[in-house]
């Protein structure tokens, strides 16, 4: 099979990994350990492709080997545990939730713009007012260009 018949088979079994409920799996057979590993690392550079443009979706999703009824599998699963949630604990045991925003479209835009040589206050002049993580991000950038 050729490489980029491989790797849409991969984007493929992407696109049906990202489609699943959380929780459920998707098995993919493979021949040899061979094969495994080499589907193994085809998927996890597909799924770091997807980071650059979809966080959220490619942080849903687990990979791992797996050898079950005498077959070896390469699985993906879907979880729900969610990146921009995450939990305190003060000194009194209490435990509280603390919800991140977070708009891919808009970091998108954001990275893309800059990318094209705008000016921060040009990008904060389009998309109104920058987030502290966004100017620090921006500003870091800025420097090394």
């Amino acid at each position: 099979m050729k490489l980029q018949d491989k790797r849409s088979l991969v984007i493929k079994y992407l696109k049906e990994a990202i489609d699943l409920d959380y929780g459920e799996e998707l098995y993919i057979p493979a021949e040899s350990r061979n094969e495994q590993k080499h589907l193994l690392g085809t998927i996890i550079k597909e799924i770091r492709i997807l980071e650059r443009i979809d966080p959220l979706t490619a942080s849903s999703l687990i990979i791992h080997g797996a050898f079950k009824s005498h077959r070896l599998w390469v699985v993906l699963k879907k979880v729900a545990s969610s990146p921009t949630t995450a939990f305190r604990r003060g000194e009194d045991g209490q435990v509280e939730r603390i919800d991140f925003k977070f708009d891919s479209e808009r970091s998108r835009r954001i990275r893309l713009m800059f990318q094209d040589g705008l000016s921060i206050d040009e990008i904060r002049e389009i998309e109104g007012e920058l987030t502290p993580e966004e100017e620090l991000l921006l500003n870091a950038k800025e420097k090394e260009a």
